[in-house]
């Protein structure tokens, strides 16, 4: 959650007015009319267009409000958190649904993508205030980030590179993007149905399946988002840097959703670190993140367990216990994710209070051993990506984790192959799980 230095970049050559006027346009109707074919319905491409519209023209009337100068800065400031928080009072509310990564509809479609735009809009009024560009409107409602990926604090021009220089590196990106997001999270969906068996080890297994089907989604995305974003010439956040390359959790949340992690370093962790410490400042990031996802007991309890895991391995890491930092790192991964996927505080309750039995893992064990092949297949492909991403952290190919990897031509030949026997009349099929908010 908390990153080594901000991701916003103003030093970059830009886009000019117009090239982002033109770029915003045509991603909004390419996101739209593949809404509308994956959801076979006219309707959803018009409800797209909208909620496109919608976060240009909000931002551009904060931006026109803030530039104005009747704000004094502590009130600009004031104004950034109740941007931010304007996303729990909508859950709380029943306006919008929670972000728990099970693509759940949606209560008011037209606030599809409102908690990443507005967060990227707290963070543009916190961050750049009165001096704030209209131009950075076309960051904010950029459709390429609007859906889902990383939330939109530093996008720049890189026209400086040549299309085919733009293709060689990018296009790696696009294919690893596509094999996560289509083969690996595909295949992983159906198993997610074993959330319904409410016992601590069907739970537990929930949770590793859930934390690898969270990954290869919503890095896949991501990465999809990366490359093409490249491609026609902008620079955004790398949002995800192999997450699992990490020997406990501090590394962890060096690789995973870096764009709201820079986000959530300056609204929150800096401020009260400068006040309170290191310490308070954790905890106040991570109840931070857990009210951003949504208002329920469930989120607060997995912010609450992340933030204080994260500052035991803190305190351990300084007296060079690096051991018993690893070993508690992979239980909390799986645990908070568990309490992170489970649909309402009862059905946790009922998961906790359940004691464990011989009888729950067979069932466990059946139930697994029953999934499609494809789902198998996916399952065991999604385990050795992380084990590689572990075990070869230190290697040429893994140490600068941006998947190099996964980019090496052998690997990319494998891919295609895996993709093309993968995603025949599937495109119709694809979820996004953080796509409604």
């Amino acid at each position: 959650m908390l990153v080594n230095k901000s991701l916003a970049d103003r030093s970059v050559q830009r886009f000019g007015f117009a090239t982002q006027f033109a770029l915003v346009v045509f991603a909004g109707f390419a996101m739209a009319a593949v809404t509308a074919f994956s959801n076979r319905s006219t309707s959803m491409l018009w409800i797209d267009v909208v909620h496109v519209a919608m976060p240009a023209l909000a931002s551009a009337l904060v931006i026109g409000l803030v530039r104005s100068g009747l704000l004094p800065p502590l009130a600009i400031r004031a104004f950034a958190y109740l941007i931010f928080f304007s996303v729990a009072a909508l859950t709380a509310t029943g306006f919008m649904s929670v972000m728990n990564g099970l693509a759940v509809s949606s209560p008011n479609p037209f606030l599809y993508g409102y908690s990443f735009y507005s967060a990227s809009l707290a963070y543009l009024v916190l961050m750049e205030g009165r001096s704030a560009s209209f131009t950075r409107t076309f960051d904010i409602a950029n459709p390429l980030m609007l859906a889902t990926g990383p939330l939109a604090i530093s996008v720049a021009s890189m026209r400086h590179w040549s299309l085919r220089g733009r293709l060689d590196y990018f296009f790696p990106f696009l294919i690893s993007g596509v094999f996560f997001f289509i083969v690996l999270g595909l295949g992983l969906a159906p198993a997610l149905a074993i959330k319904e068996q409410l016992n601590l080890v069907s739970g537990l297994v929930f949770g590793v399946v859930f934390e690898l089907f969270i990954y290869v989604n919503f890095a896949g995305l991501s990465l999809i988002v990366y490359a093409v974003a490249g491609i026609i010439g902008m620079r955004v956040p790398l949002n995800f840097k192999q997450p699992f390359s990490a020997a406990n959790i501090l590394d962890f949340w060096k690789g995973w959703h870096l764009s709201l992690s820079a986000l959530l370093k300056e609204l929150f962790y800096k401020p009260v670190r400068t006040r309170w410490g290191t310490y308070a400042a954790v905890m106040v990031t991570y109840l931070a993140s857990a009210s951003w996802h949504g208002m329920t007991l469930n989120f607060a309890i997995w912010g609450f367990l992340h933030g204080a895991v994260f500052v035991v391995s803190i305190a351990l890491l300084k007296r060079k216990h690096t051991f018993w930092a690893f070993i508690i790192f992979p239980p909390t991964v799986v645990i908070a994710r568990m309490i992170f996927g489970t649909p309402s505080f009862d059905s946790l309750v009922a998961i906790v209070n359940h004691i464990p039995t011989l009888a729950d893992a067979m069932v466990a064990v059946r139930t697994v051993l029953e999934w499609p092949t494809e789902t198998l297949i996916a399952l065991s492909l999604s385990v050795a990506l992380v084990v590689v991403e572990f075990s070869f952290r230190k290697t040429r190919l893994l140490v600068g984790r941006n998947y190099k990897f996964l980019r090496v031509r052998v690997t990319q030949i494998v891919l295609m192959a895996a993709i093309l026997m993968f995603t025949s009349g599937r495109i119709g099929d694809v979820i996004a799980a953080y796509g409604q908010r």
